[in-house]
């Protein structure tokens, strides 16, 4: 390993881990004991080691890598949730979804201070109000221009299907 996270302790081999699981089972097969195989037929071992491979895998062009940092934040209190995402992106949240219990929230309060150009903004509605979403998906709300997502999840009404809709593919 060429970064040691723990410089105090010694490099321990994969043959080292394995001698030392082989003891702690106790007569008990390794192979039919600990590694499992999955639906899709790969076997998976109970710990990989970087002196088991060549060379490493090159990860940063694998999906690995796409994730986004996303923070949820429950509307209870526009200012305080307005803050909480603010802070998030600071501190290296790439978009923001917030859940709002009521449609008696400014979203113009909501997103003050946020860049919408840059960060996501998803909503997750827990209430129907027709007015509501055609503000959103009609840009009524001139300050939303940007990488929206409004999702409507009332499981409460039977028969309603989840709404998602996104501003990139609106007119204005």
């Amino acid at each position: 390993m060429s970064k040691q996270l723990f410089k105090a302790f010694p490099e321990v081999s994969s043959k080292q881990w394995k001698q030392l699981i082989q003891a702690d089972l106790k007569g008990e097969d390794y192979n039919e004991t600990l590694i499992w195989k999955t639906n899709e037929g790969i076997n998976v071992k109970p710990f990989y080691h970087a002196d088991e491979f060549a060379a490493l895998p090159d990860i940063t062009a694998s999906k690995a890598t796409q994730w986004n940092i996303c923070q949820t934040i429950f509307v209870a209190s526009v200012s305080k949730s307005n803050a909480k995402a603010v802070d998030a992106i600071q501190r290296g949240a790439e978009r923001i979804k917030f859940i709002l219990p009521t449609e008696d929230i400014s979203l113009k309060d909501l997103l003050v201070n946020i860049n919408l150009s840059e960060t996501a903004i998803y909503f997750e509605l827990q209430f129907l109000n027709s007015e509501f979403v055609k503000a959103l998906s009609l840009q009524k709300l001139e300050f939303i221009f940007n990488q929206i997502l409004l999702v409507i999840l009332p499981e409460q009404v039977t028969g309603f299907q989840t709404l998602k809709t996104t501003t990139n593919n609106l007119k204005l």
